[in-house]
């Protein structure tokens, strides 16, 4: 266990358990990140915990180790060519701690978000590592706040509900769930898989005649080259506003999802009167293939195309963005990475190809508590951004937070 003053922990990797070839989506942000630090950032992901309590930092190191050794990926670094694995024997995980228990109460708070921001802002080492971390703090009236930092690249959001799972199953002092799915072998697995001419055609007939180039209002000059500085506000949806879009999924025999997402089709379209926009839907791998206790980065990037969307009613955009996405899940074996090359992108250095918006839907932490106590669950804001705008709908019991993540 350390303290604050130490910046920087060396991953303990040791003896090497096992390399086995990187998938093609991580090979994609490995490239990304090797732009420079602020687009490495980008893909730092990660979650605050609050405890309402004081909670035992040996324990809870334990417990954290405990969970770094039973998944793989929290103790994997990168060949310096992308190209593999290296998965640790060991899982070389201390907690970092950091005692602010003199801190009035209006200066938690701050205290905190600054904390978040310093994070936030300090790239990775895909190479070297760690691509795992946390920070205990310390705060007054025995409360504590536990911050944890991953590389988008050896975990996703799915990947963090697990976590959270295991560690809550540990502090309780209970044995998490036997099952682990093993990343090493998912990634053996899909670098196997063959893509089917059915997979291929379908993609490519999306694109292949033109691709839409959605210009969103901006209050500056685009720059000639991206720039991945970032920053997020959150919206909220109260629950008289939850409660219309539930009615009027019912209505159109669609999920809430799906009315969200036409909603912001709609919303990019009023914007920029863009008649067909592509919107890029991350789907997490572990969902589809049935490997809901993998923890590792398994997201796949549909490019989900409206088209004629001033024609439509809202009706219709629902029915329309409802078929697209459905077709689009017919064909999973087919990288967004591999799109973009077989439509031979000479690449714009100033813009995302096909997708500058993403749409995302996190799944609710619900309720969540350690020996007998709720704990609060925040996601920590990203300081980079690999797209123009990030749309992440996280669901709070009976309201929706909209976190817009956007490049400055």
């Amino acid at each position: 266990m350390s303290d604050s003053t130490v910046a920087y922990v060396p991953f303990r990797s040791g003896e090497i358990e096992r390399t086995v070839p990187s998938t093609e989506p991580q090979r994609e942000i490995i490239s990304s990140a090797l732009l420079g630090d602020q687009a490495n950032i980008a893909f730092n992901e990660g979650i605050s915990v609050h405890f309402p309590y004081a909670v035992d930092s040996q324990k809870l190191e334990s417990a954290l180790a405990e969970i770094v050794r039973r998944h793989e990926s929290l103790r994997t670094t990168f060949t310096r060519a992308g190209d593999e694995l290296c998965v640790s024997a060991e899982s070389g995980f201390e907690l970092t701690l950091d005692d602010q228990t003199g801190l009035g109460d209006d200066e938690v708070e701050r205290y905190v978000q600054s904390l978040w921001q310093e994070y936030a802002a300090a790239p990775m080492h895909l190479f070297d590592g760690p691509l795992f971390q946390a920070t205990l703090v310390r705060l007054h009236n025995d409360t504590a706040e536990l911050l944890i930092m991953a590389h988008h690249d050896n975990c996703d959001g799915w990947s963090f509900y697990i976590i959270l799972e295991d560690l809550v199953a540990l502090l309780t002092g209970e044995q998490p769930a036997q099952t682990i799915d093993s990343f090493a072998e998912f990634a053996e697995r899909q670098n196997a898989e063959q893509l089917s001419n059915r997979d291929i055609d379908y993609w490519l007939d999306q694109y292949r005649e033109s691709v839409p180039e959605l210009d969103l209002p901006a209050d500056r000059p685009r720059p000639a080259e991206r720039s991945f500085a970032a920053q997020r506000v959150d919206y909220e949806l109260d629950a008289d506003t939850v409660s219309a879009v539930k009615a009027m999924a019912r209505a159109n025999k669609a999920s809430v999802v799906l009315v969200v997402f036409a909603g912001v089709a709609a919303l990019l379209h009023r914007l920029t009167e863009d008649e067909d926009i592509a919107i890029g839907l991350p789907v997490a791998r572990q969902s589809r293939d049935g490997l809901h206790a993998m923890v590792g980065h398994a997201v796949q990037l549909l490019p989900i195309r409206v088209t004629a969307i001033n024609s439509d009613s809202f009706a219709e955009l629902i029915a329309r963005a409802k078929a697209g996405i459905l077709d689009a899940q017919e064909h999973p074996n087919f990288t967004f990475g591999s799109l973009v090359r077989e439509l031979g992108f000479s690449g714009d250095p100033s813009r995302v190809p096909i997708v500058p918006v993403i749409f995302n839907i996190d799944q609710p932490f619900g309720d969540i508590r350690a020996e007998g106590h709720a704990l609060t669950i925040r996601s920590i804001l990203r300081l980079g951004e690999n797209f123009e705008i990030f749309f992440n709908v996280m669901p709070q019991g009976d309201m929706l937070t909209i976190e817009a993540t956007h490049n400055t």
